[in-house]
Formats: C-alpha cells, sequence, structure tokens
C-alpha cells in the first residue's frame, strides 16, 4: 500500500503519525478506488463543470482514450493519473514558453 502511494520512506512514530497515514492511505485509495471504477465502466469522470478549458478537454479526451482500454487495476489508474498529469504540465509550460512567459515568472508560479 505504502509502494502505491509513493510513500514507502514515512516512518511512524506516533499514534497521531499512523493516524495520519492511514488517513492519507484512505483518501489516495478513495482516489483511485474512483479513477479505476471510471475507467473499469468507461464513465466520464469529470465534474459539473460547465465551463471547461482547451486543458480539461485534453484531459477528457485522453481519459476517453484510455478508458476504451477497460484497464481495472488501482497500479494502472495511477500510472495513467500519473500521465495525464505530466502531459498536461508539459503543455502548460510550452503554452507559457511560446507566449514569452519570463522564466521567474514561470519559477514563481510554480513554487505559489
Amino acid at each position: 500500500m505504502k509502494g502505491l502511494f509513493g510513500i514507502d520512506q514515512y516512518q511512524i512514530m506516533t499514534s497521531t503519525a499512523l493516524l495520519r497515514y492511514w488517513t492519507l492511505c484512505w483518501i489516495g485509495f478513495s482516489f483511485l478506488e474512483e479513477v479505476r471504477h471510471n475507467l473499469k465502466h468507461n464513465k466520464d469522470s469529470g465534474g459539473q463543470i460547465d465551463h471547461k478549458t482547451e486543458i480539461a478537454e485534453e484531459y477528457e479526451m485522453e481519459l476517453d482514450e484510455y478508458q476504451e482500454e477497460h484497464h481495472a487495476t488501482l497500479g494502472q489508474a495511477r500510472r495513467k493519473v500519473q500521465e495525464i498529469h505530466q502531459e498536461l504540465f508539459l503543455e502548460w509550460v510550452y503554452h507559457h514558453a511560446l507566449s514569452g512567459t519570463p522564466v521567474k515568472e514561470l519559477h514563481a508560479l510554480l513554487i505559489a
């Protein structure tokens, strides 16, 4: 479980830390379970958003393409979410580069 969520090095020393650990696990598991369910049943995972941005539309198209494969494990759901987020991040950086955003301003946006 810890490896799936990327917190294999998380060391638990107190009962508060244990509670936080299991809370993080449950949140992560719930999210991945929702993504897995949507992938398995080929459902739209988008929310009730009326105004879609270009990035949101791209995410929806990527998800639709992936849903055609009907994968259904948590690991596959996690990898697909990571892949989509990496692509969207690169697209965001690319658009800022094309629009001439200075590097310092882009850095400030990333660390905000």
